[in-house]
């Protein structure tokens, strides 16, 4: 750069650079400038769109990586990040194509391949059988080969390597939690409530993090554990072995097939006992992950077990348990719903809804006269998704005065407060919301949600079955729509839901950290007595 500063591979080098740590702005800078020296140099395009995606420039990470796309030299990566951006501007099909593409480019990536498998569940049109053909898939390719043999198992973990003894039984148990999230994301409600309530005469944490962008809730979470360990930086092998030198009895995979996963170091059966748990709504594939974490609601017995290469250990009640990690977010500022029109409201990925939910939501709309819907999320600050929505609307006869869109709102506090604008909360279809869902109660807000036959969109049953609210599920779309019409004609009990849904919230097993955790300890210790030999 200091011989020529207008190099543009160099430029987009340093924008790559810039990019990882965090300075967008002088990112951007750079690579902008870098294809405006070459429009040709698809690297620089690419980055630009992923940089631009970050940041929530949806409609302008699309254009660059649509050009990126168009070079020649195109790589998988282009259109992975091509994909990535269309799937949260909400166009499902065009991300799926692109992230076919992907792995047509490069078939040997196992994360762009877990980037494809991820996008299926957005898919209405996707079945369970079509997701686990497809995870198949991606263990035979990616992490069959790096399982030990079957007669190997025993250096994995300690467990086997000795007799059911009564010691070996009881004794305290090594914990690894890993995950790329240990950070202000939204499995942090879910995480740090075990994290803090985890019995320390009975278990020791560890955690391993690979955690690009630290922040002041790793922090928090990083004193929450008893052993901290980096995994960014090192290989698979390598993370392996550090894993199994710590000696972890119970290693358990908090991310799923979700960005910067480690699903090949499990794949190397570093622990005796592999467990996968709360940032995926699927199965891992893994022939080595030995167990999920569910409950009976969200996988009903007999049902959904073929669907998962693990075995299913269903916790007693709600498999999730939350914790606001802003604290107590006040609830003054809510407008009386009997004296205005009711607002319905969604501020779930926008990459969940779709063509059908949207006409279910006209529908409701249409039933209830002067009725709003308020959409919030990144891509709702898009100009192409305004256009999409109010066209969309416009064609159903529900004017766009009735609509209220809103883009990113700085910080956690502000974002979540926005929910007291909202009466009723519209959960998504075939993939449910799950913090979304928490925030909306957490706010006084009540949820509808219509309920499917797999995991993905059954969690919205878990959650409002545990604070009282199965009523407002539904079964079929018709009772979806009927259920969200009849609680918006209902003002006097709308009103008492915004009153007391807090405190109903705060004295449920949702939010009963104490006993959730004691419920998922039960639950590692059974796993562990069915891994000792007898």
């Amino acid at each position: 750069m200091a011989i020529n500063p207008d190099h543009a591979k160099a430029l987009c080098n340093l924008g790559n650079v810039l990019t990882a740590l965090g300075q967008m702005e002088e990112a951007f800078a750079a690579l902008n400038k870098a294809v405006k020296i070459n429009a040709n140099l698809g690297q620089a395009q690419n980055n630009l769109g992923a940089m631009l995606g970050e940041i929530g420039r949806l409609d302008e990470a699309v254009i660059a990586c649509r050009r990126a796309v168009s070079v020649p030299g195109v790589q998988g990566e282009f259109y992975n990040n091509l994909g990535q951006a269309l799937l949260r501007l909400g166009l499902v099909d065009e991300a799926w194509q692109a992230f076919s593409k992907a792995i047509k480019l490069k078939p040997q990536d196992p994360s762009l391949h877990s980037n494809y498998l991820l996008a299926m569940h957005y898919q209405p049109t996707m079945t369970a059988d079509d997701y686990f053909r497809e995870v198949q898939i991606w263990n035979d390719r990616h992490a069959r080969k790096l399982a030990p043999e079957r007669d190997k198992q025993g250096q994995a973990g300690k467990a086997s390597t000795v007799g059911r003894t009564p010691g070996e039984l009881n004794r305290k148990l090594r914990i690894g939690y890993v995950s790329a999230d240990f950070r202000r994301h939204a499995a942090a409600h879910f995480l740090v409530p075990i994290l803090t309530h985890h019995n320390r005469e009975q278990f020791e944490i560890h955690a391993f993090a690979q955690v690009v962008r630290p922040d002041e809730v790793t922090g928090q979470m990083r004193k929450l554990t008893d052993h901290w360990h980096e995994l960014l930086g090192l290989d698979d092998t390598q993370a392996a072995e550090l894993i199994r030198n710590q000696g972890i009895d119970i290693l358990v995979d908090l991310s799923g097939h979700t960005a910067y996963h480690r699903l090949l170091v499990f794949a190397q059966k570093p622990a005796q006992v592999q467990v996968t748990y709360l940032g995926y709504p699927d199965s891992t594939g893994l022939a080595t992950m030995d167990y999920r974490i569910t409950d009976g609601l969200a996988d009903p017995p007999g049902v959904t077990d073929g669907y998962y290469s693990e075995k299913l250990l269903r916790l007693p009640g709600c498999a999730w348990c939350y914790q606001p990690i802003e604290g107590d977010s006040d609830l003054s500022g809510r407008v009386d719903c009997t004296q205005r029109p009711v607002v319905f409201g969604c501020f779930n990925n926008f990459a969940k809804v779709n063509e059908p939910l949207l006409l279910l939501w006209a529908r409701i709309l249409q039933a209830v006269p002067e009725s709003q819907m308020f959409f919030k999320g990144a891509a709702i600050g898009q100009p192409s998704v305004v256009k999409r929505l109010n066209d969309f609307f416009a064609r159903q006869g529900i004017d766009a005065n009735r609509l209220r869109l809103e883009g990113m709102t700085q910080g956690q506090q502000a974002h979540i407060r926005k929910y007291l604008e909202v009466d009723i909360a519209l959960d998504t279809f075939p993939y449910h919301g799950t913090t979304t869902t928490c925030e909306a109660l957490w706010m006084g807000t009540p949820v509808v949600s219509l309920i499917g036959d797999r995991h993905l969109n059954r969690v919205g049953l878990s959650l409002l079955t545990a604070v009282g609210l199965a009523d407002l599920t539904a079964q079929n779309e018709t009772q979806y729509i009927e259920k969200a019409v009849a609680l918006a004609q209902d003002k006097t009990r709308l009103q008492t839901l915004h009153q007391t849904l807090r405190q109903t919230m705060k004295a449920s097993p949702s939010m009963d950290g104490q006993g959730f955790t004691k419920r998922l300890e039960n639950g590692y210790q059974e796993m562990w007595k069915a891994a000792l030999p007898r």
